[in-house]
């Protein structure tokens, strides 16, 4: 009995050991962009086909980690080309990366009146009481056959 007992306690301790020994994947550094080299404050930072994503501090600095099998980063911002950058899993990296602008060119730009909501309905109870009002007249009891 204390045989099977010990080689349980034994496996036990083994798979617990196993979940804490996970490879953990780190990358910190920093967005610039690469003409100006000004900080990319808030650009967005995430490892490729995961859904672990930050965002860089106002200095432009991240910390991002994962315990999943990851080999990329992929930094973005609005207005710049994405940048891709692989990386080693199970070691704290340290890459800057430099994002290029990316042109955009608008060629019209039209420019609407606001239209004015003939009515704000937001419940299902205003919607049928402004249905009965706006039809009053066609609600009458004399204008159906059956009540002649």
């Amino acid at each position: 009995m204390n045989v099977i007992k010990s080689v349980f306690l034994l496996s036990v301790l083994l798979h617990g050991y196993s979940a804490f020994s996970q490879t953990v994947t780190v990358v910190e550094g920093k967005v610039t962009d690469k003409n100006t080299g000004l900080i990319m404050d808030y650009a967005n930072v995430r490892f490729k086909g995961s859904l672990s994503a930050i965002r860089t501090d106002s200095a432009g600095n991240y910390k991002i980690s994962s315990t999943q099998k990851v080999k990329a980063v992929i930094v973005s911002y609005l207005g710049y080309q994405s940048a891709e950058v692989l990386i080693q899993p199970g070691v704290t990296n340290h890459i800057d990366v430099q994002l290029k602008p990316q042109n955009i060119q608008l060629n019209d730009l039209i420019v609407r009146p606001h239209r004015r909501k003939k009515k704000e309905i937001d419940t299902t109870a205003l919607y049928i009481y402004h249905h009965v009002v706006d039809n009053k007249e066609y609600n009458k009891a004399t204008s159906f056959d059956s009540y002649h």
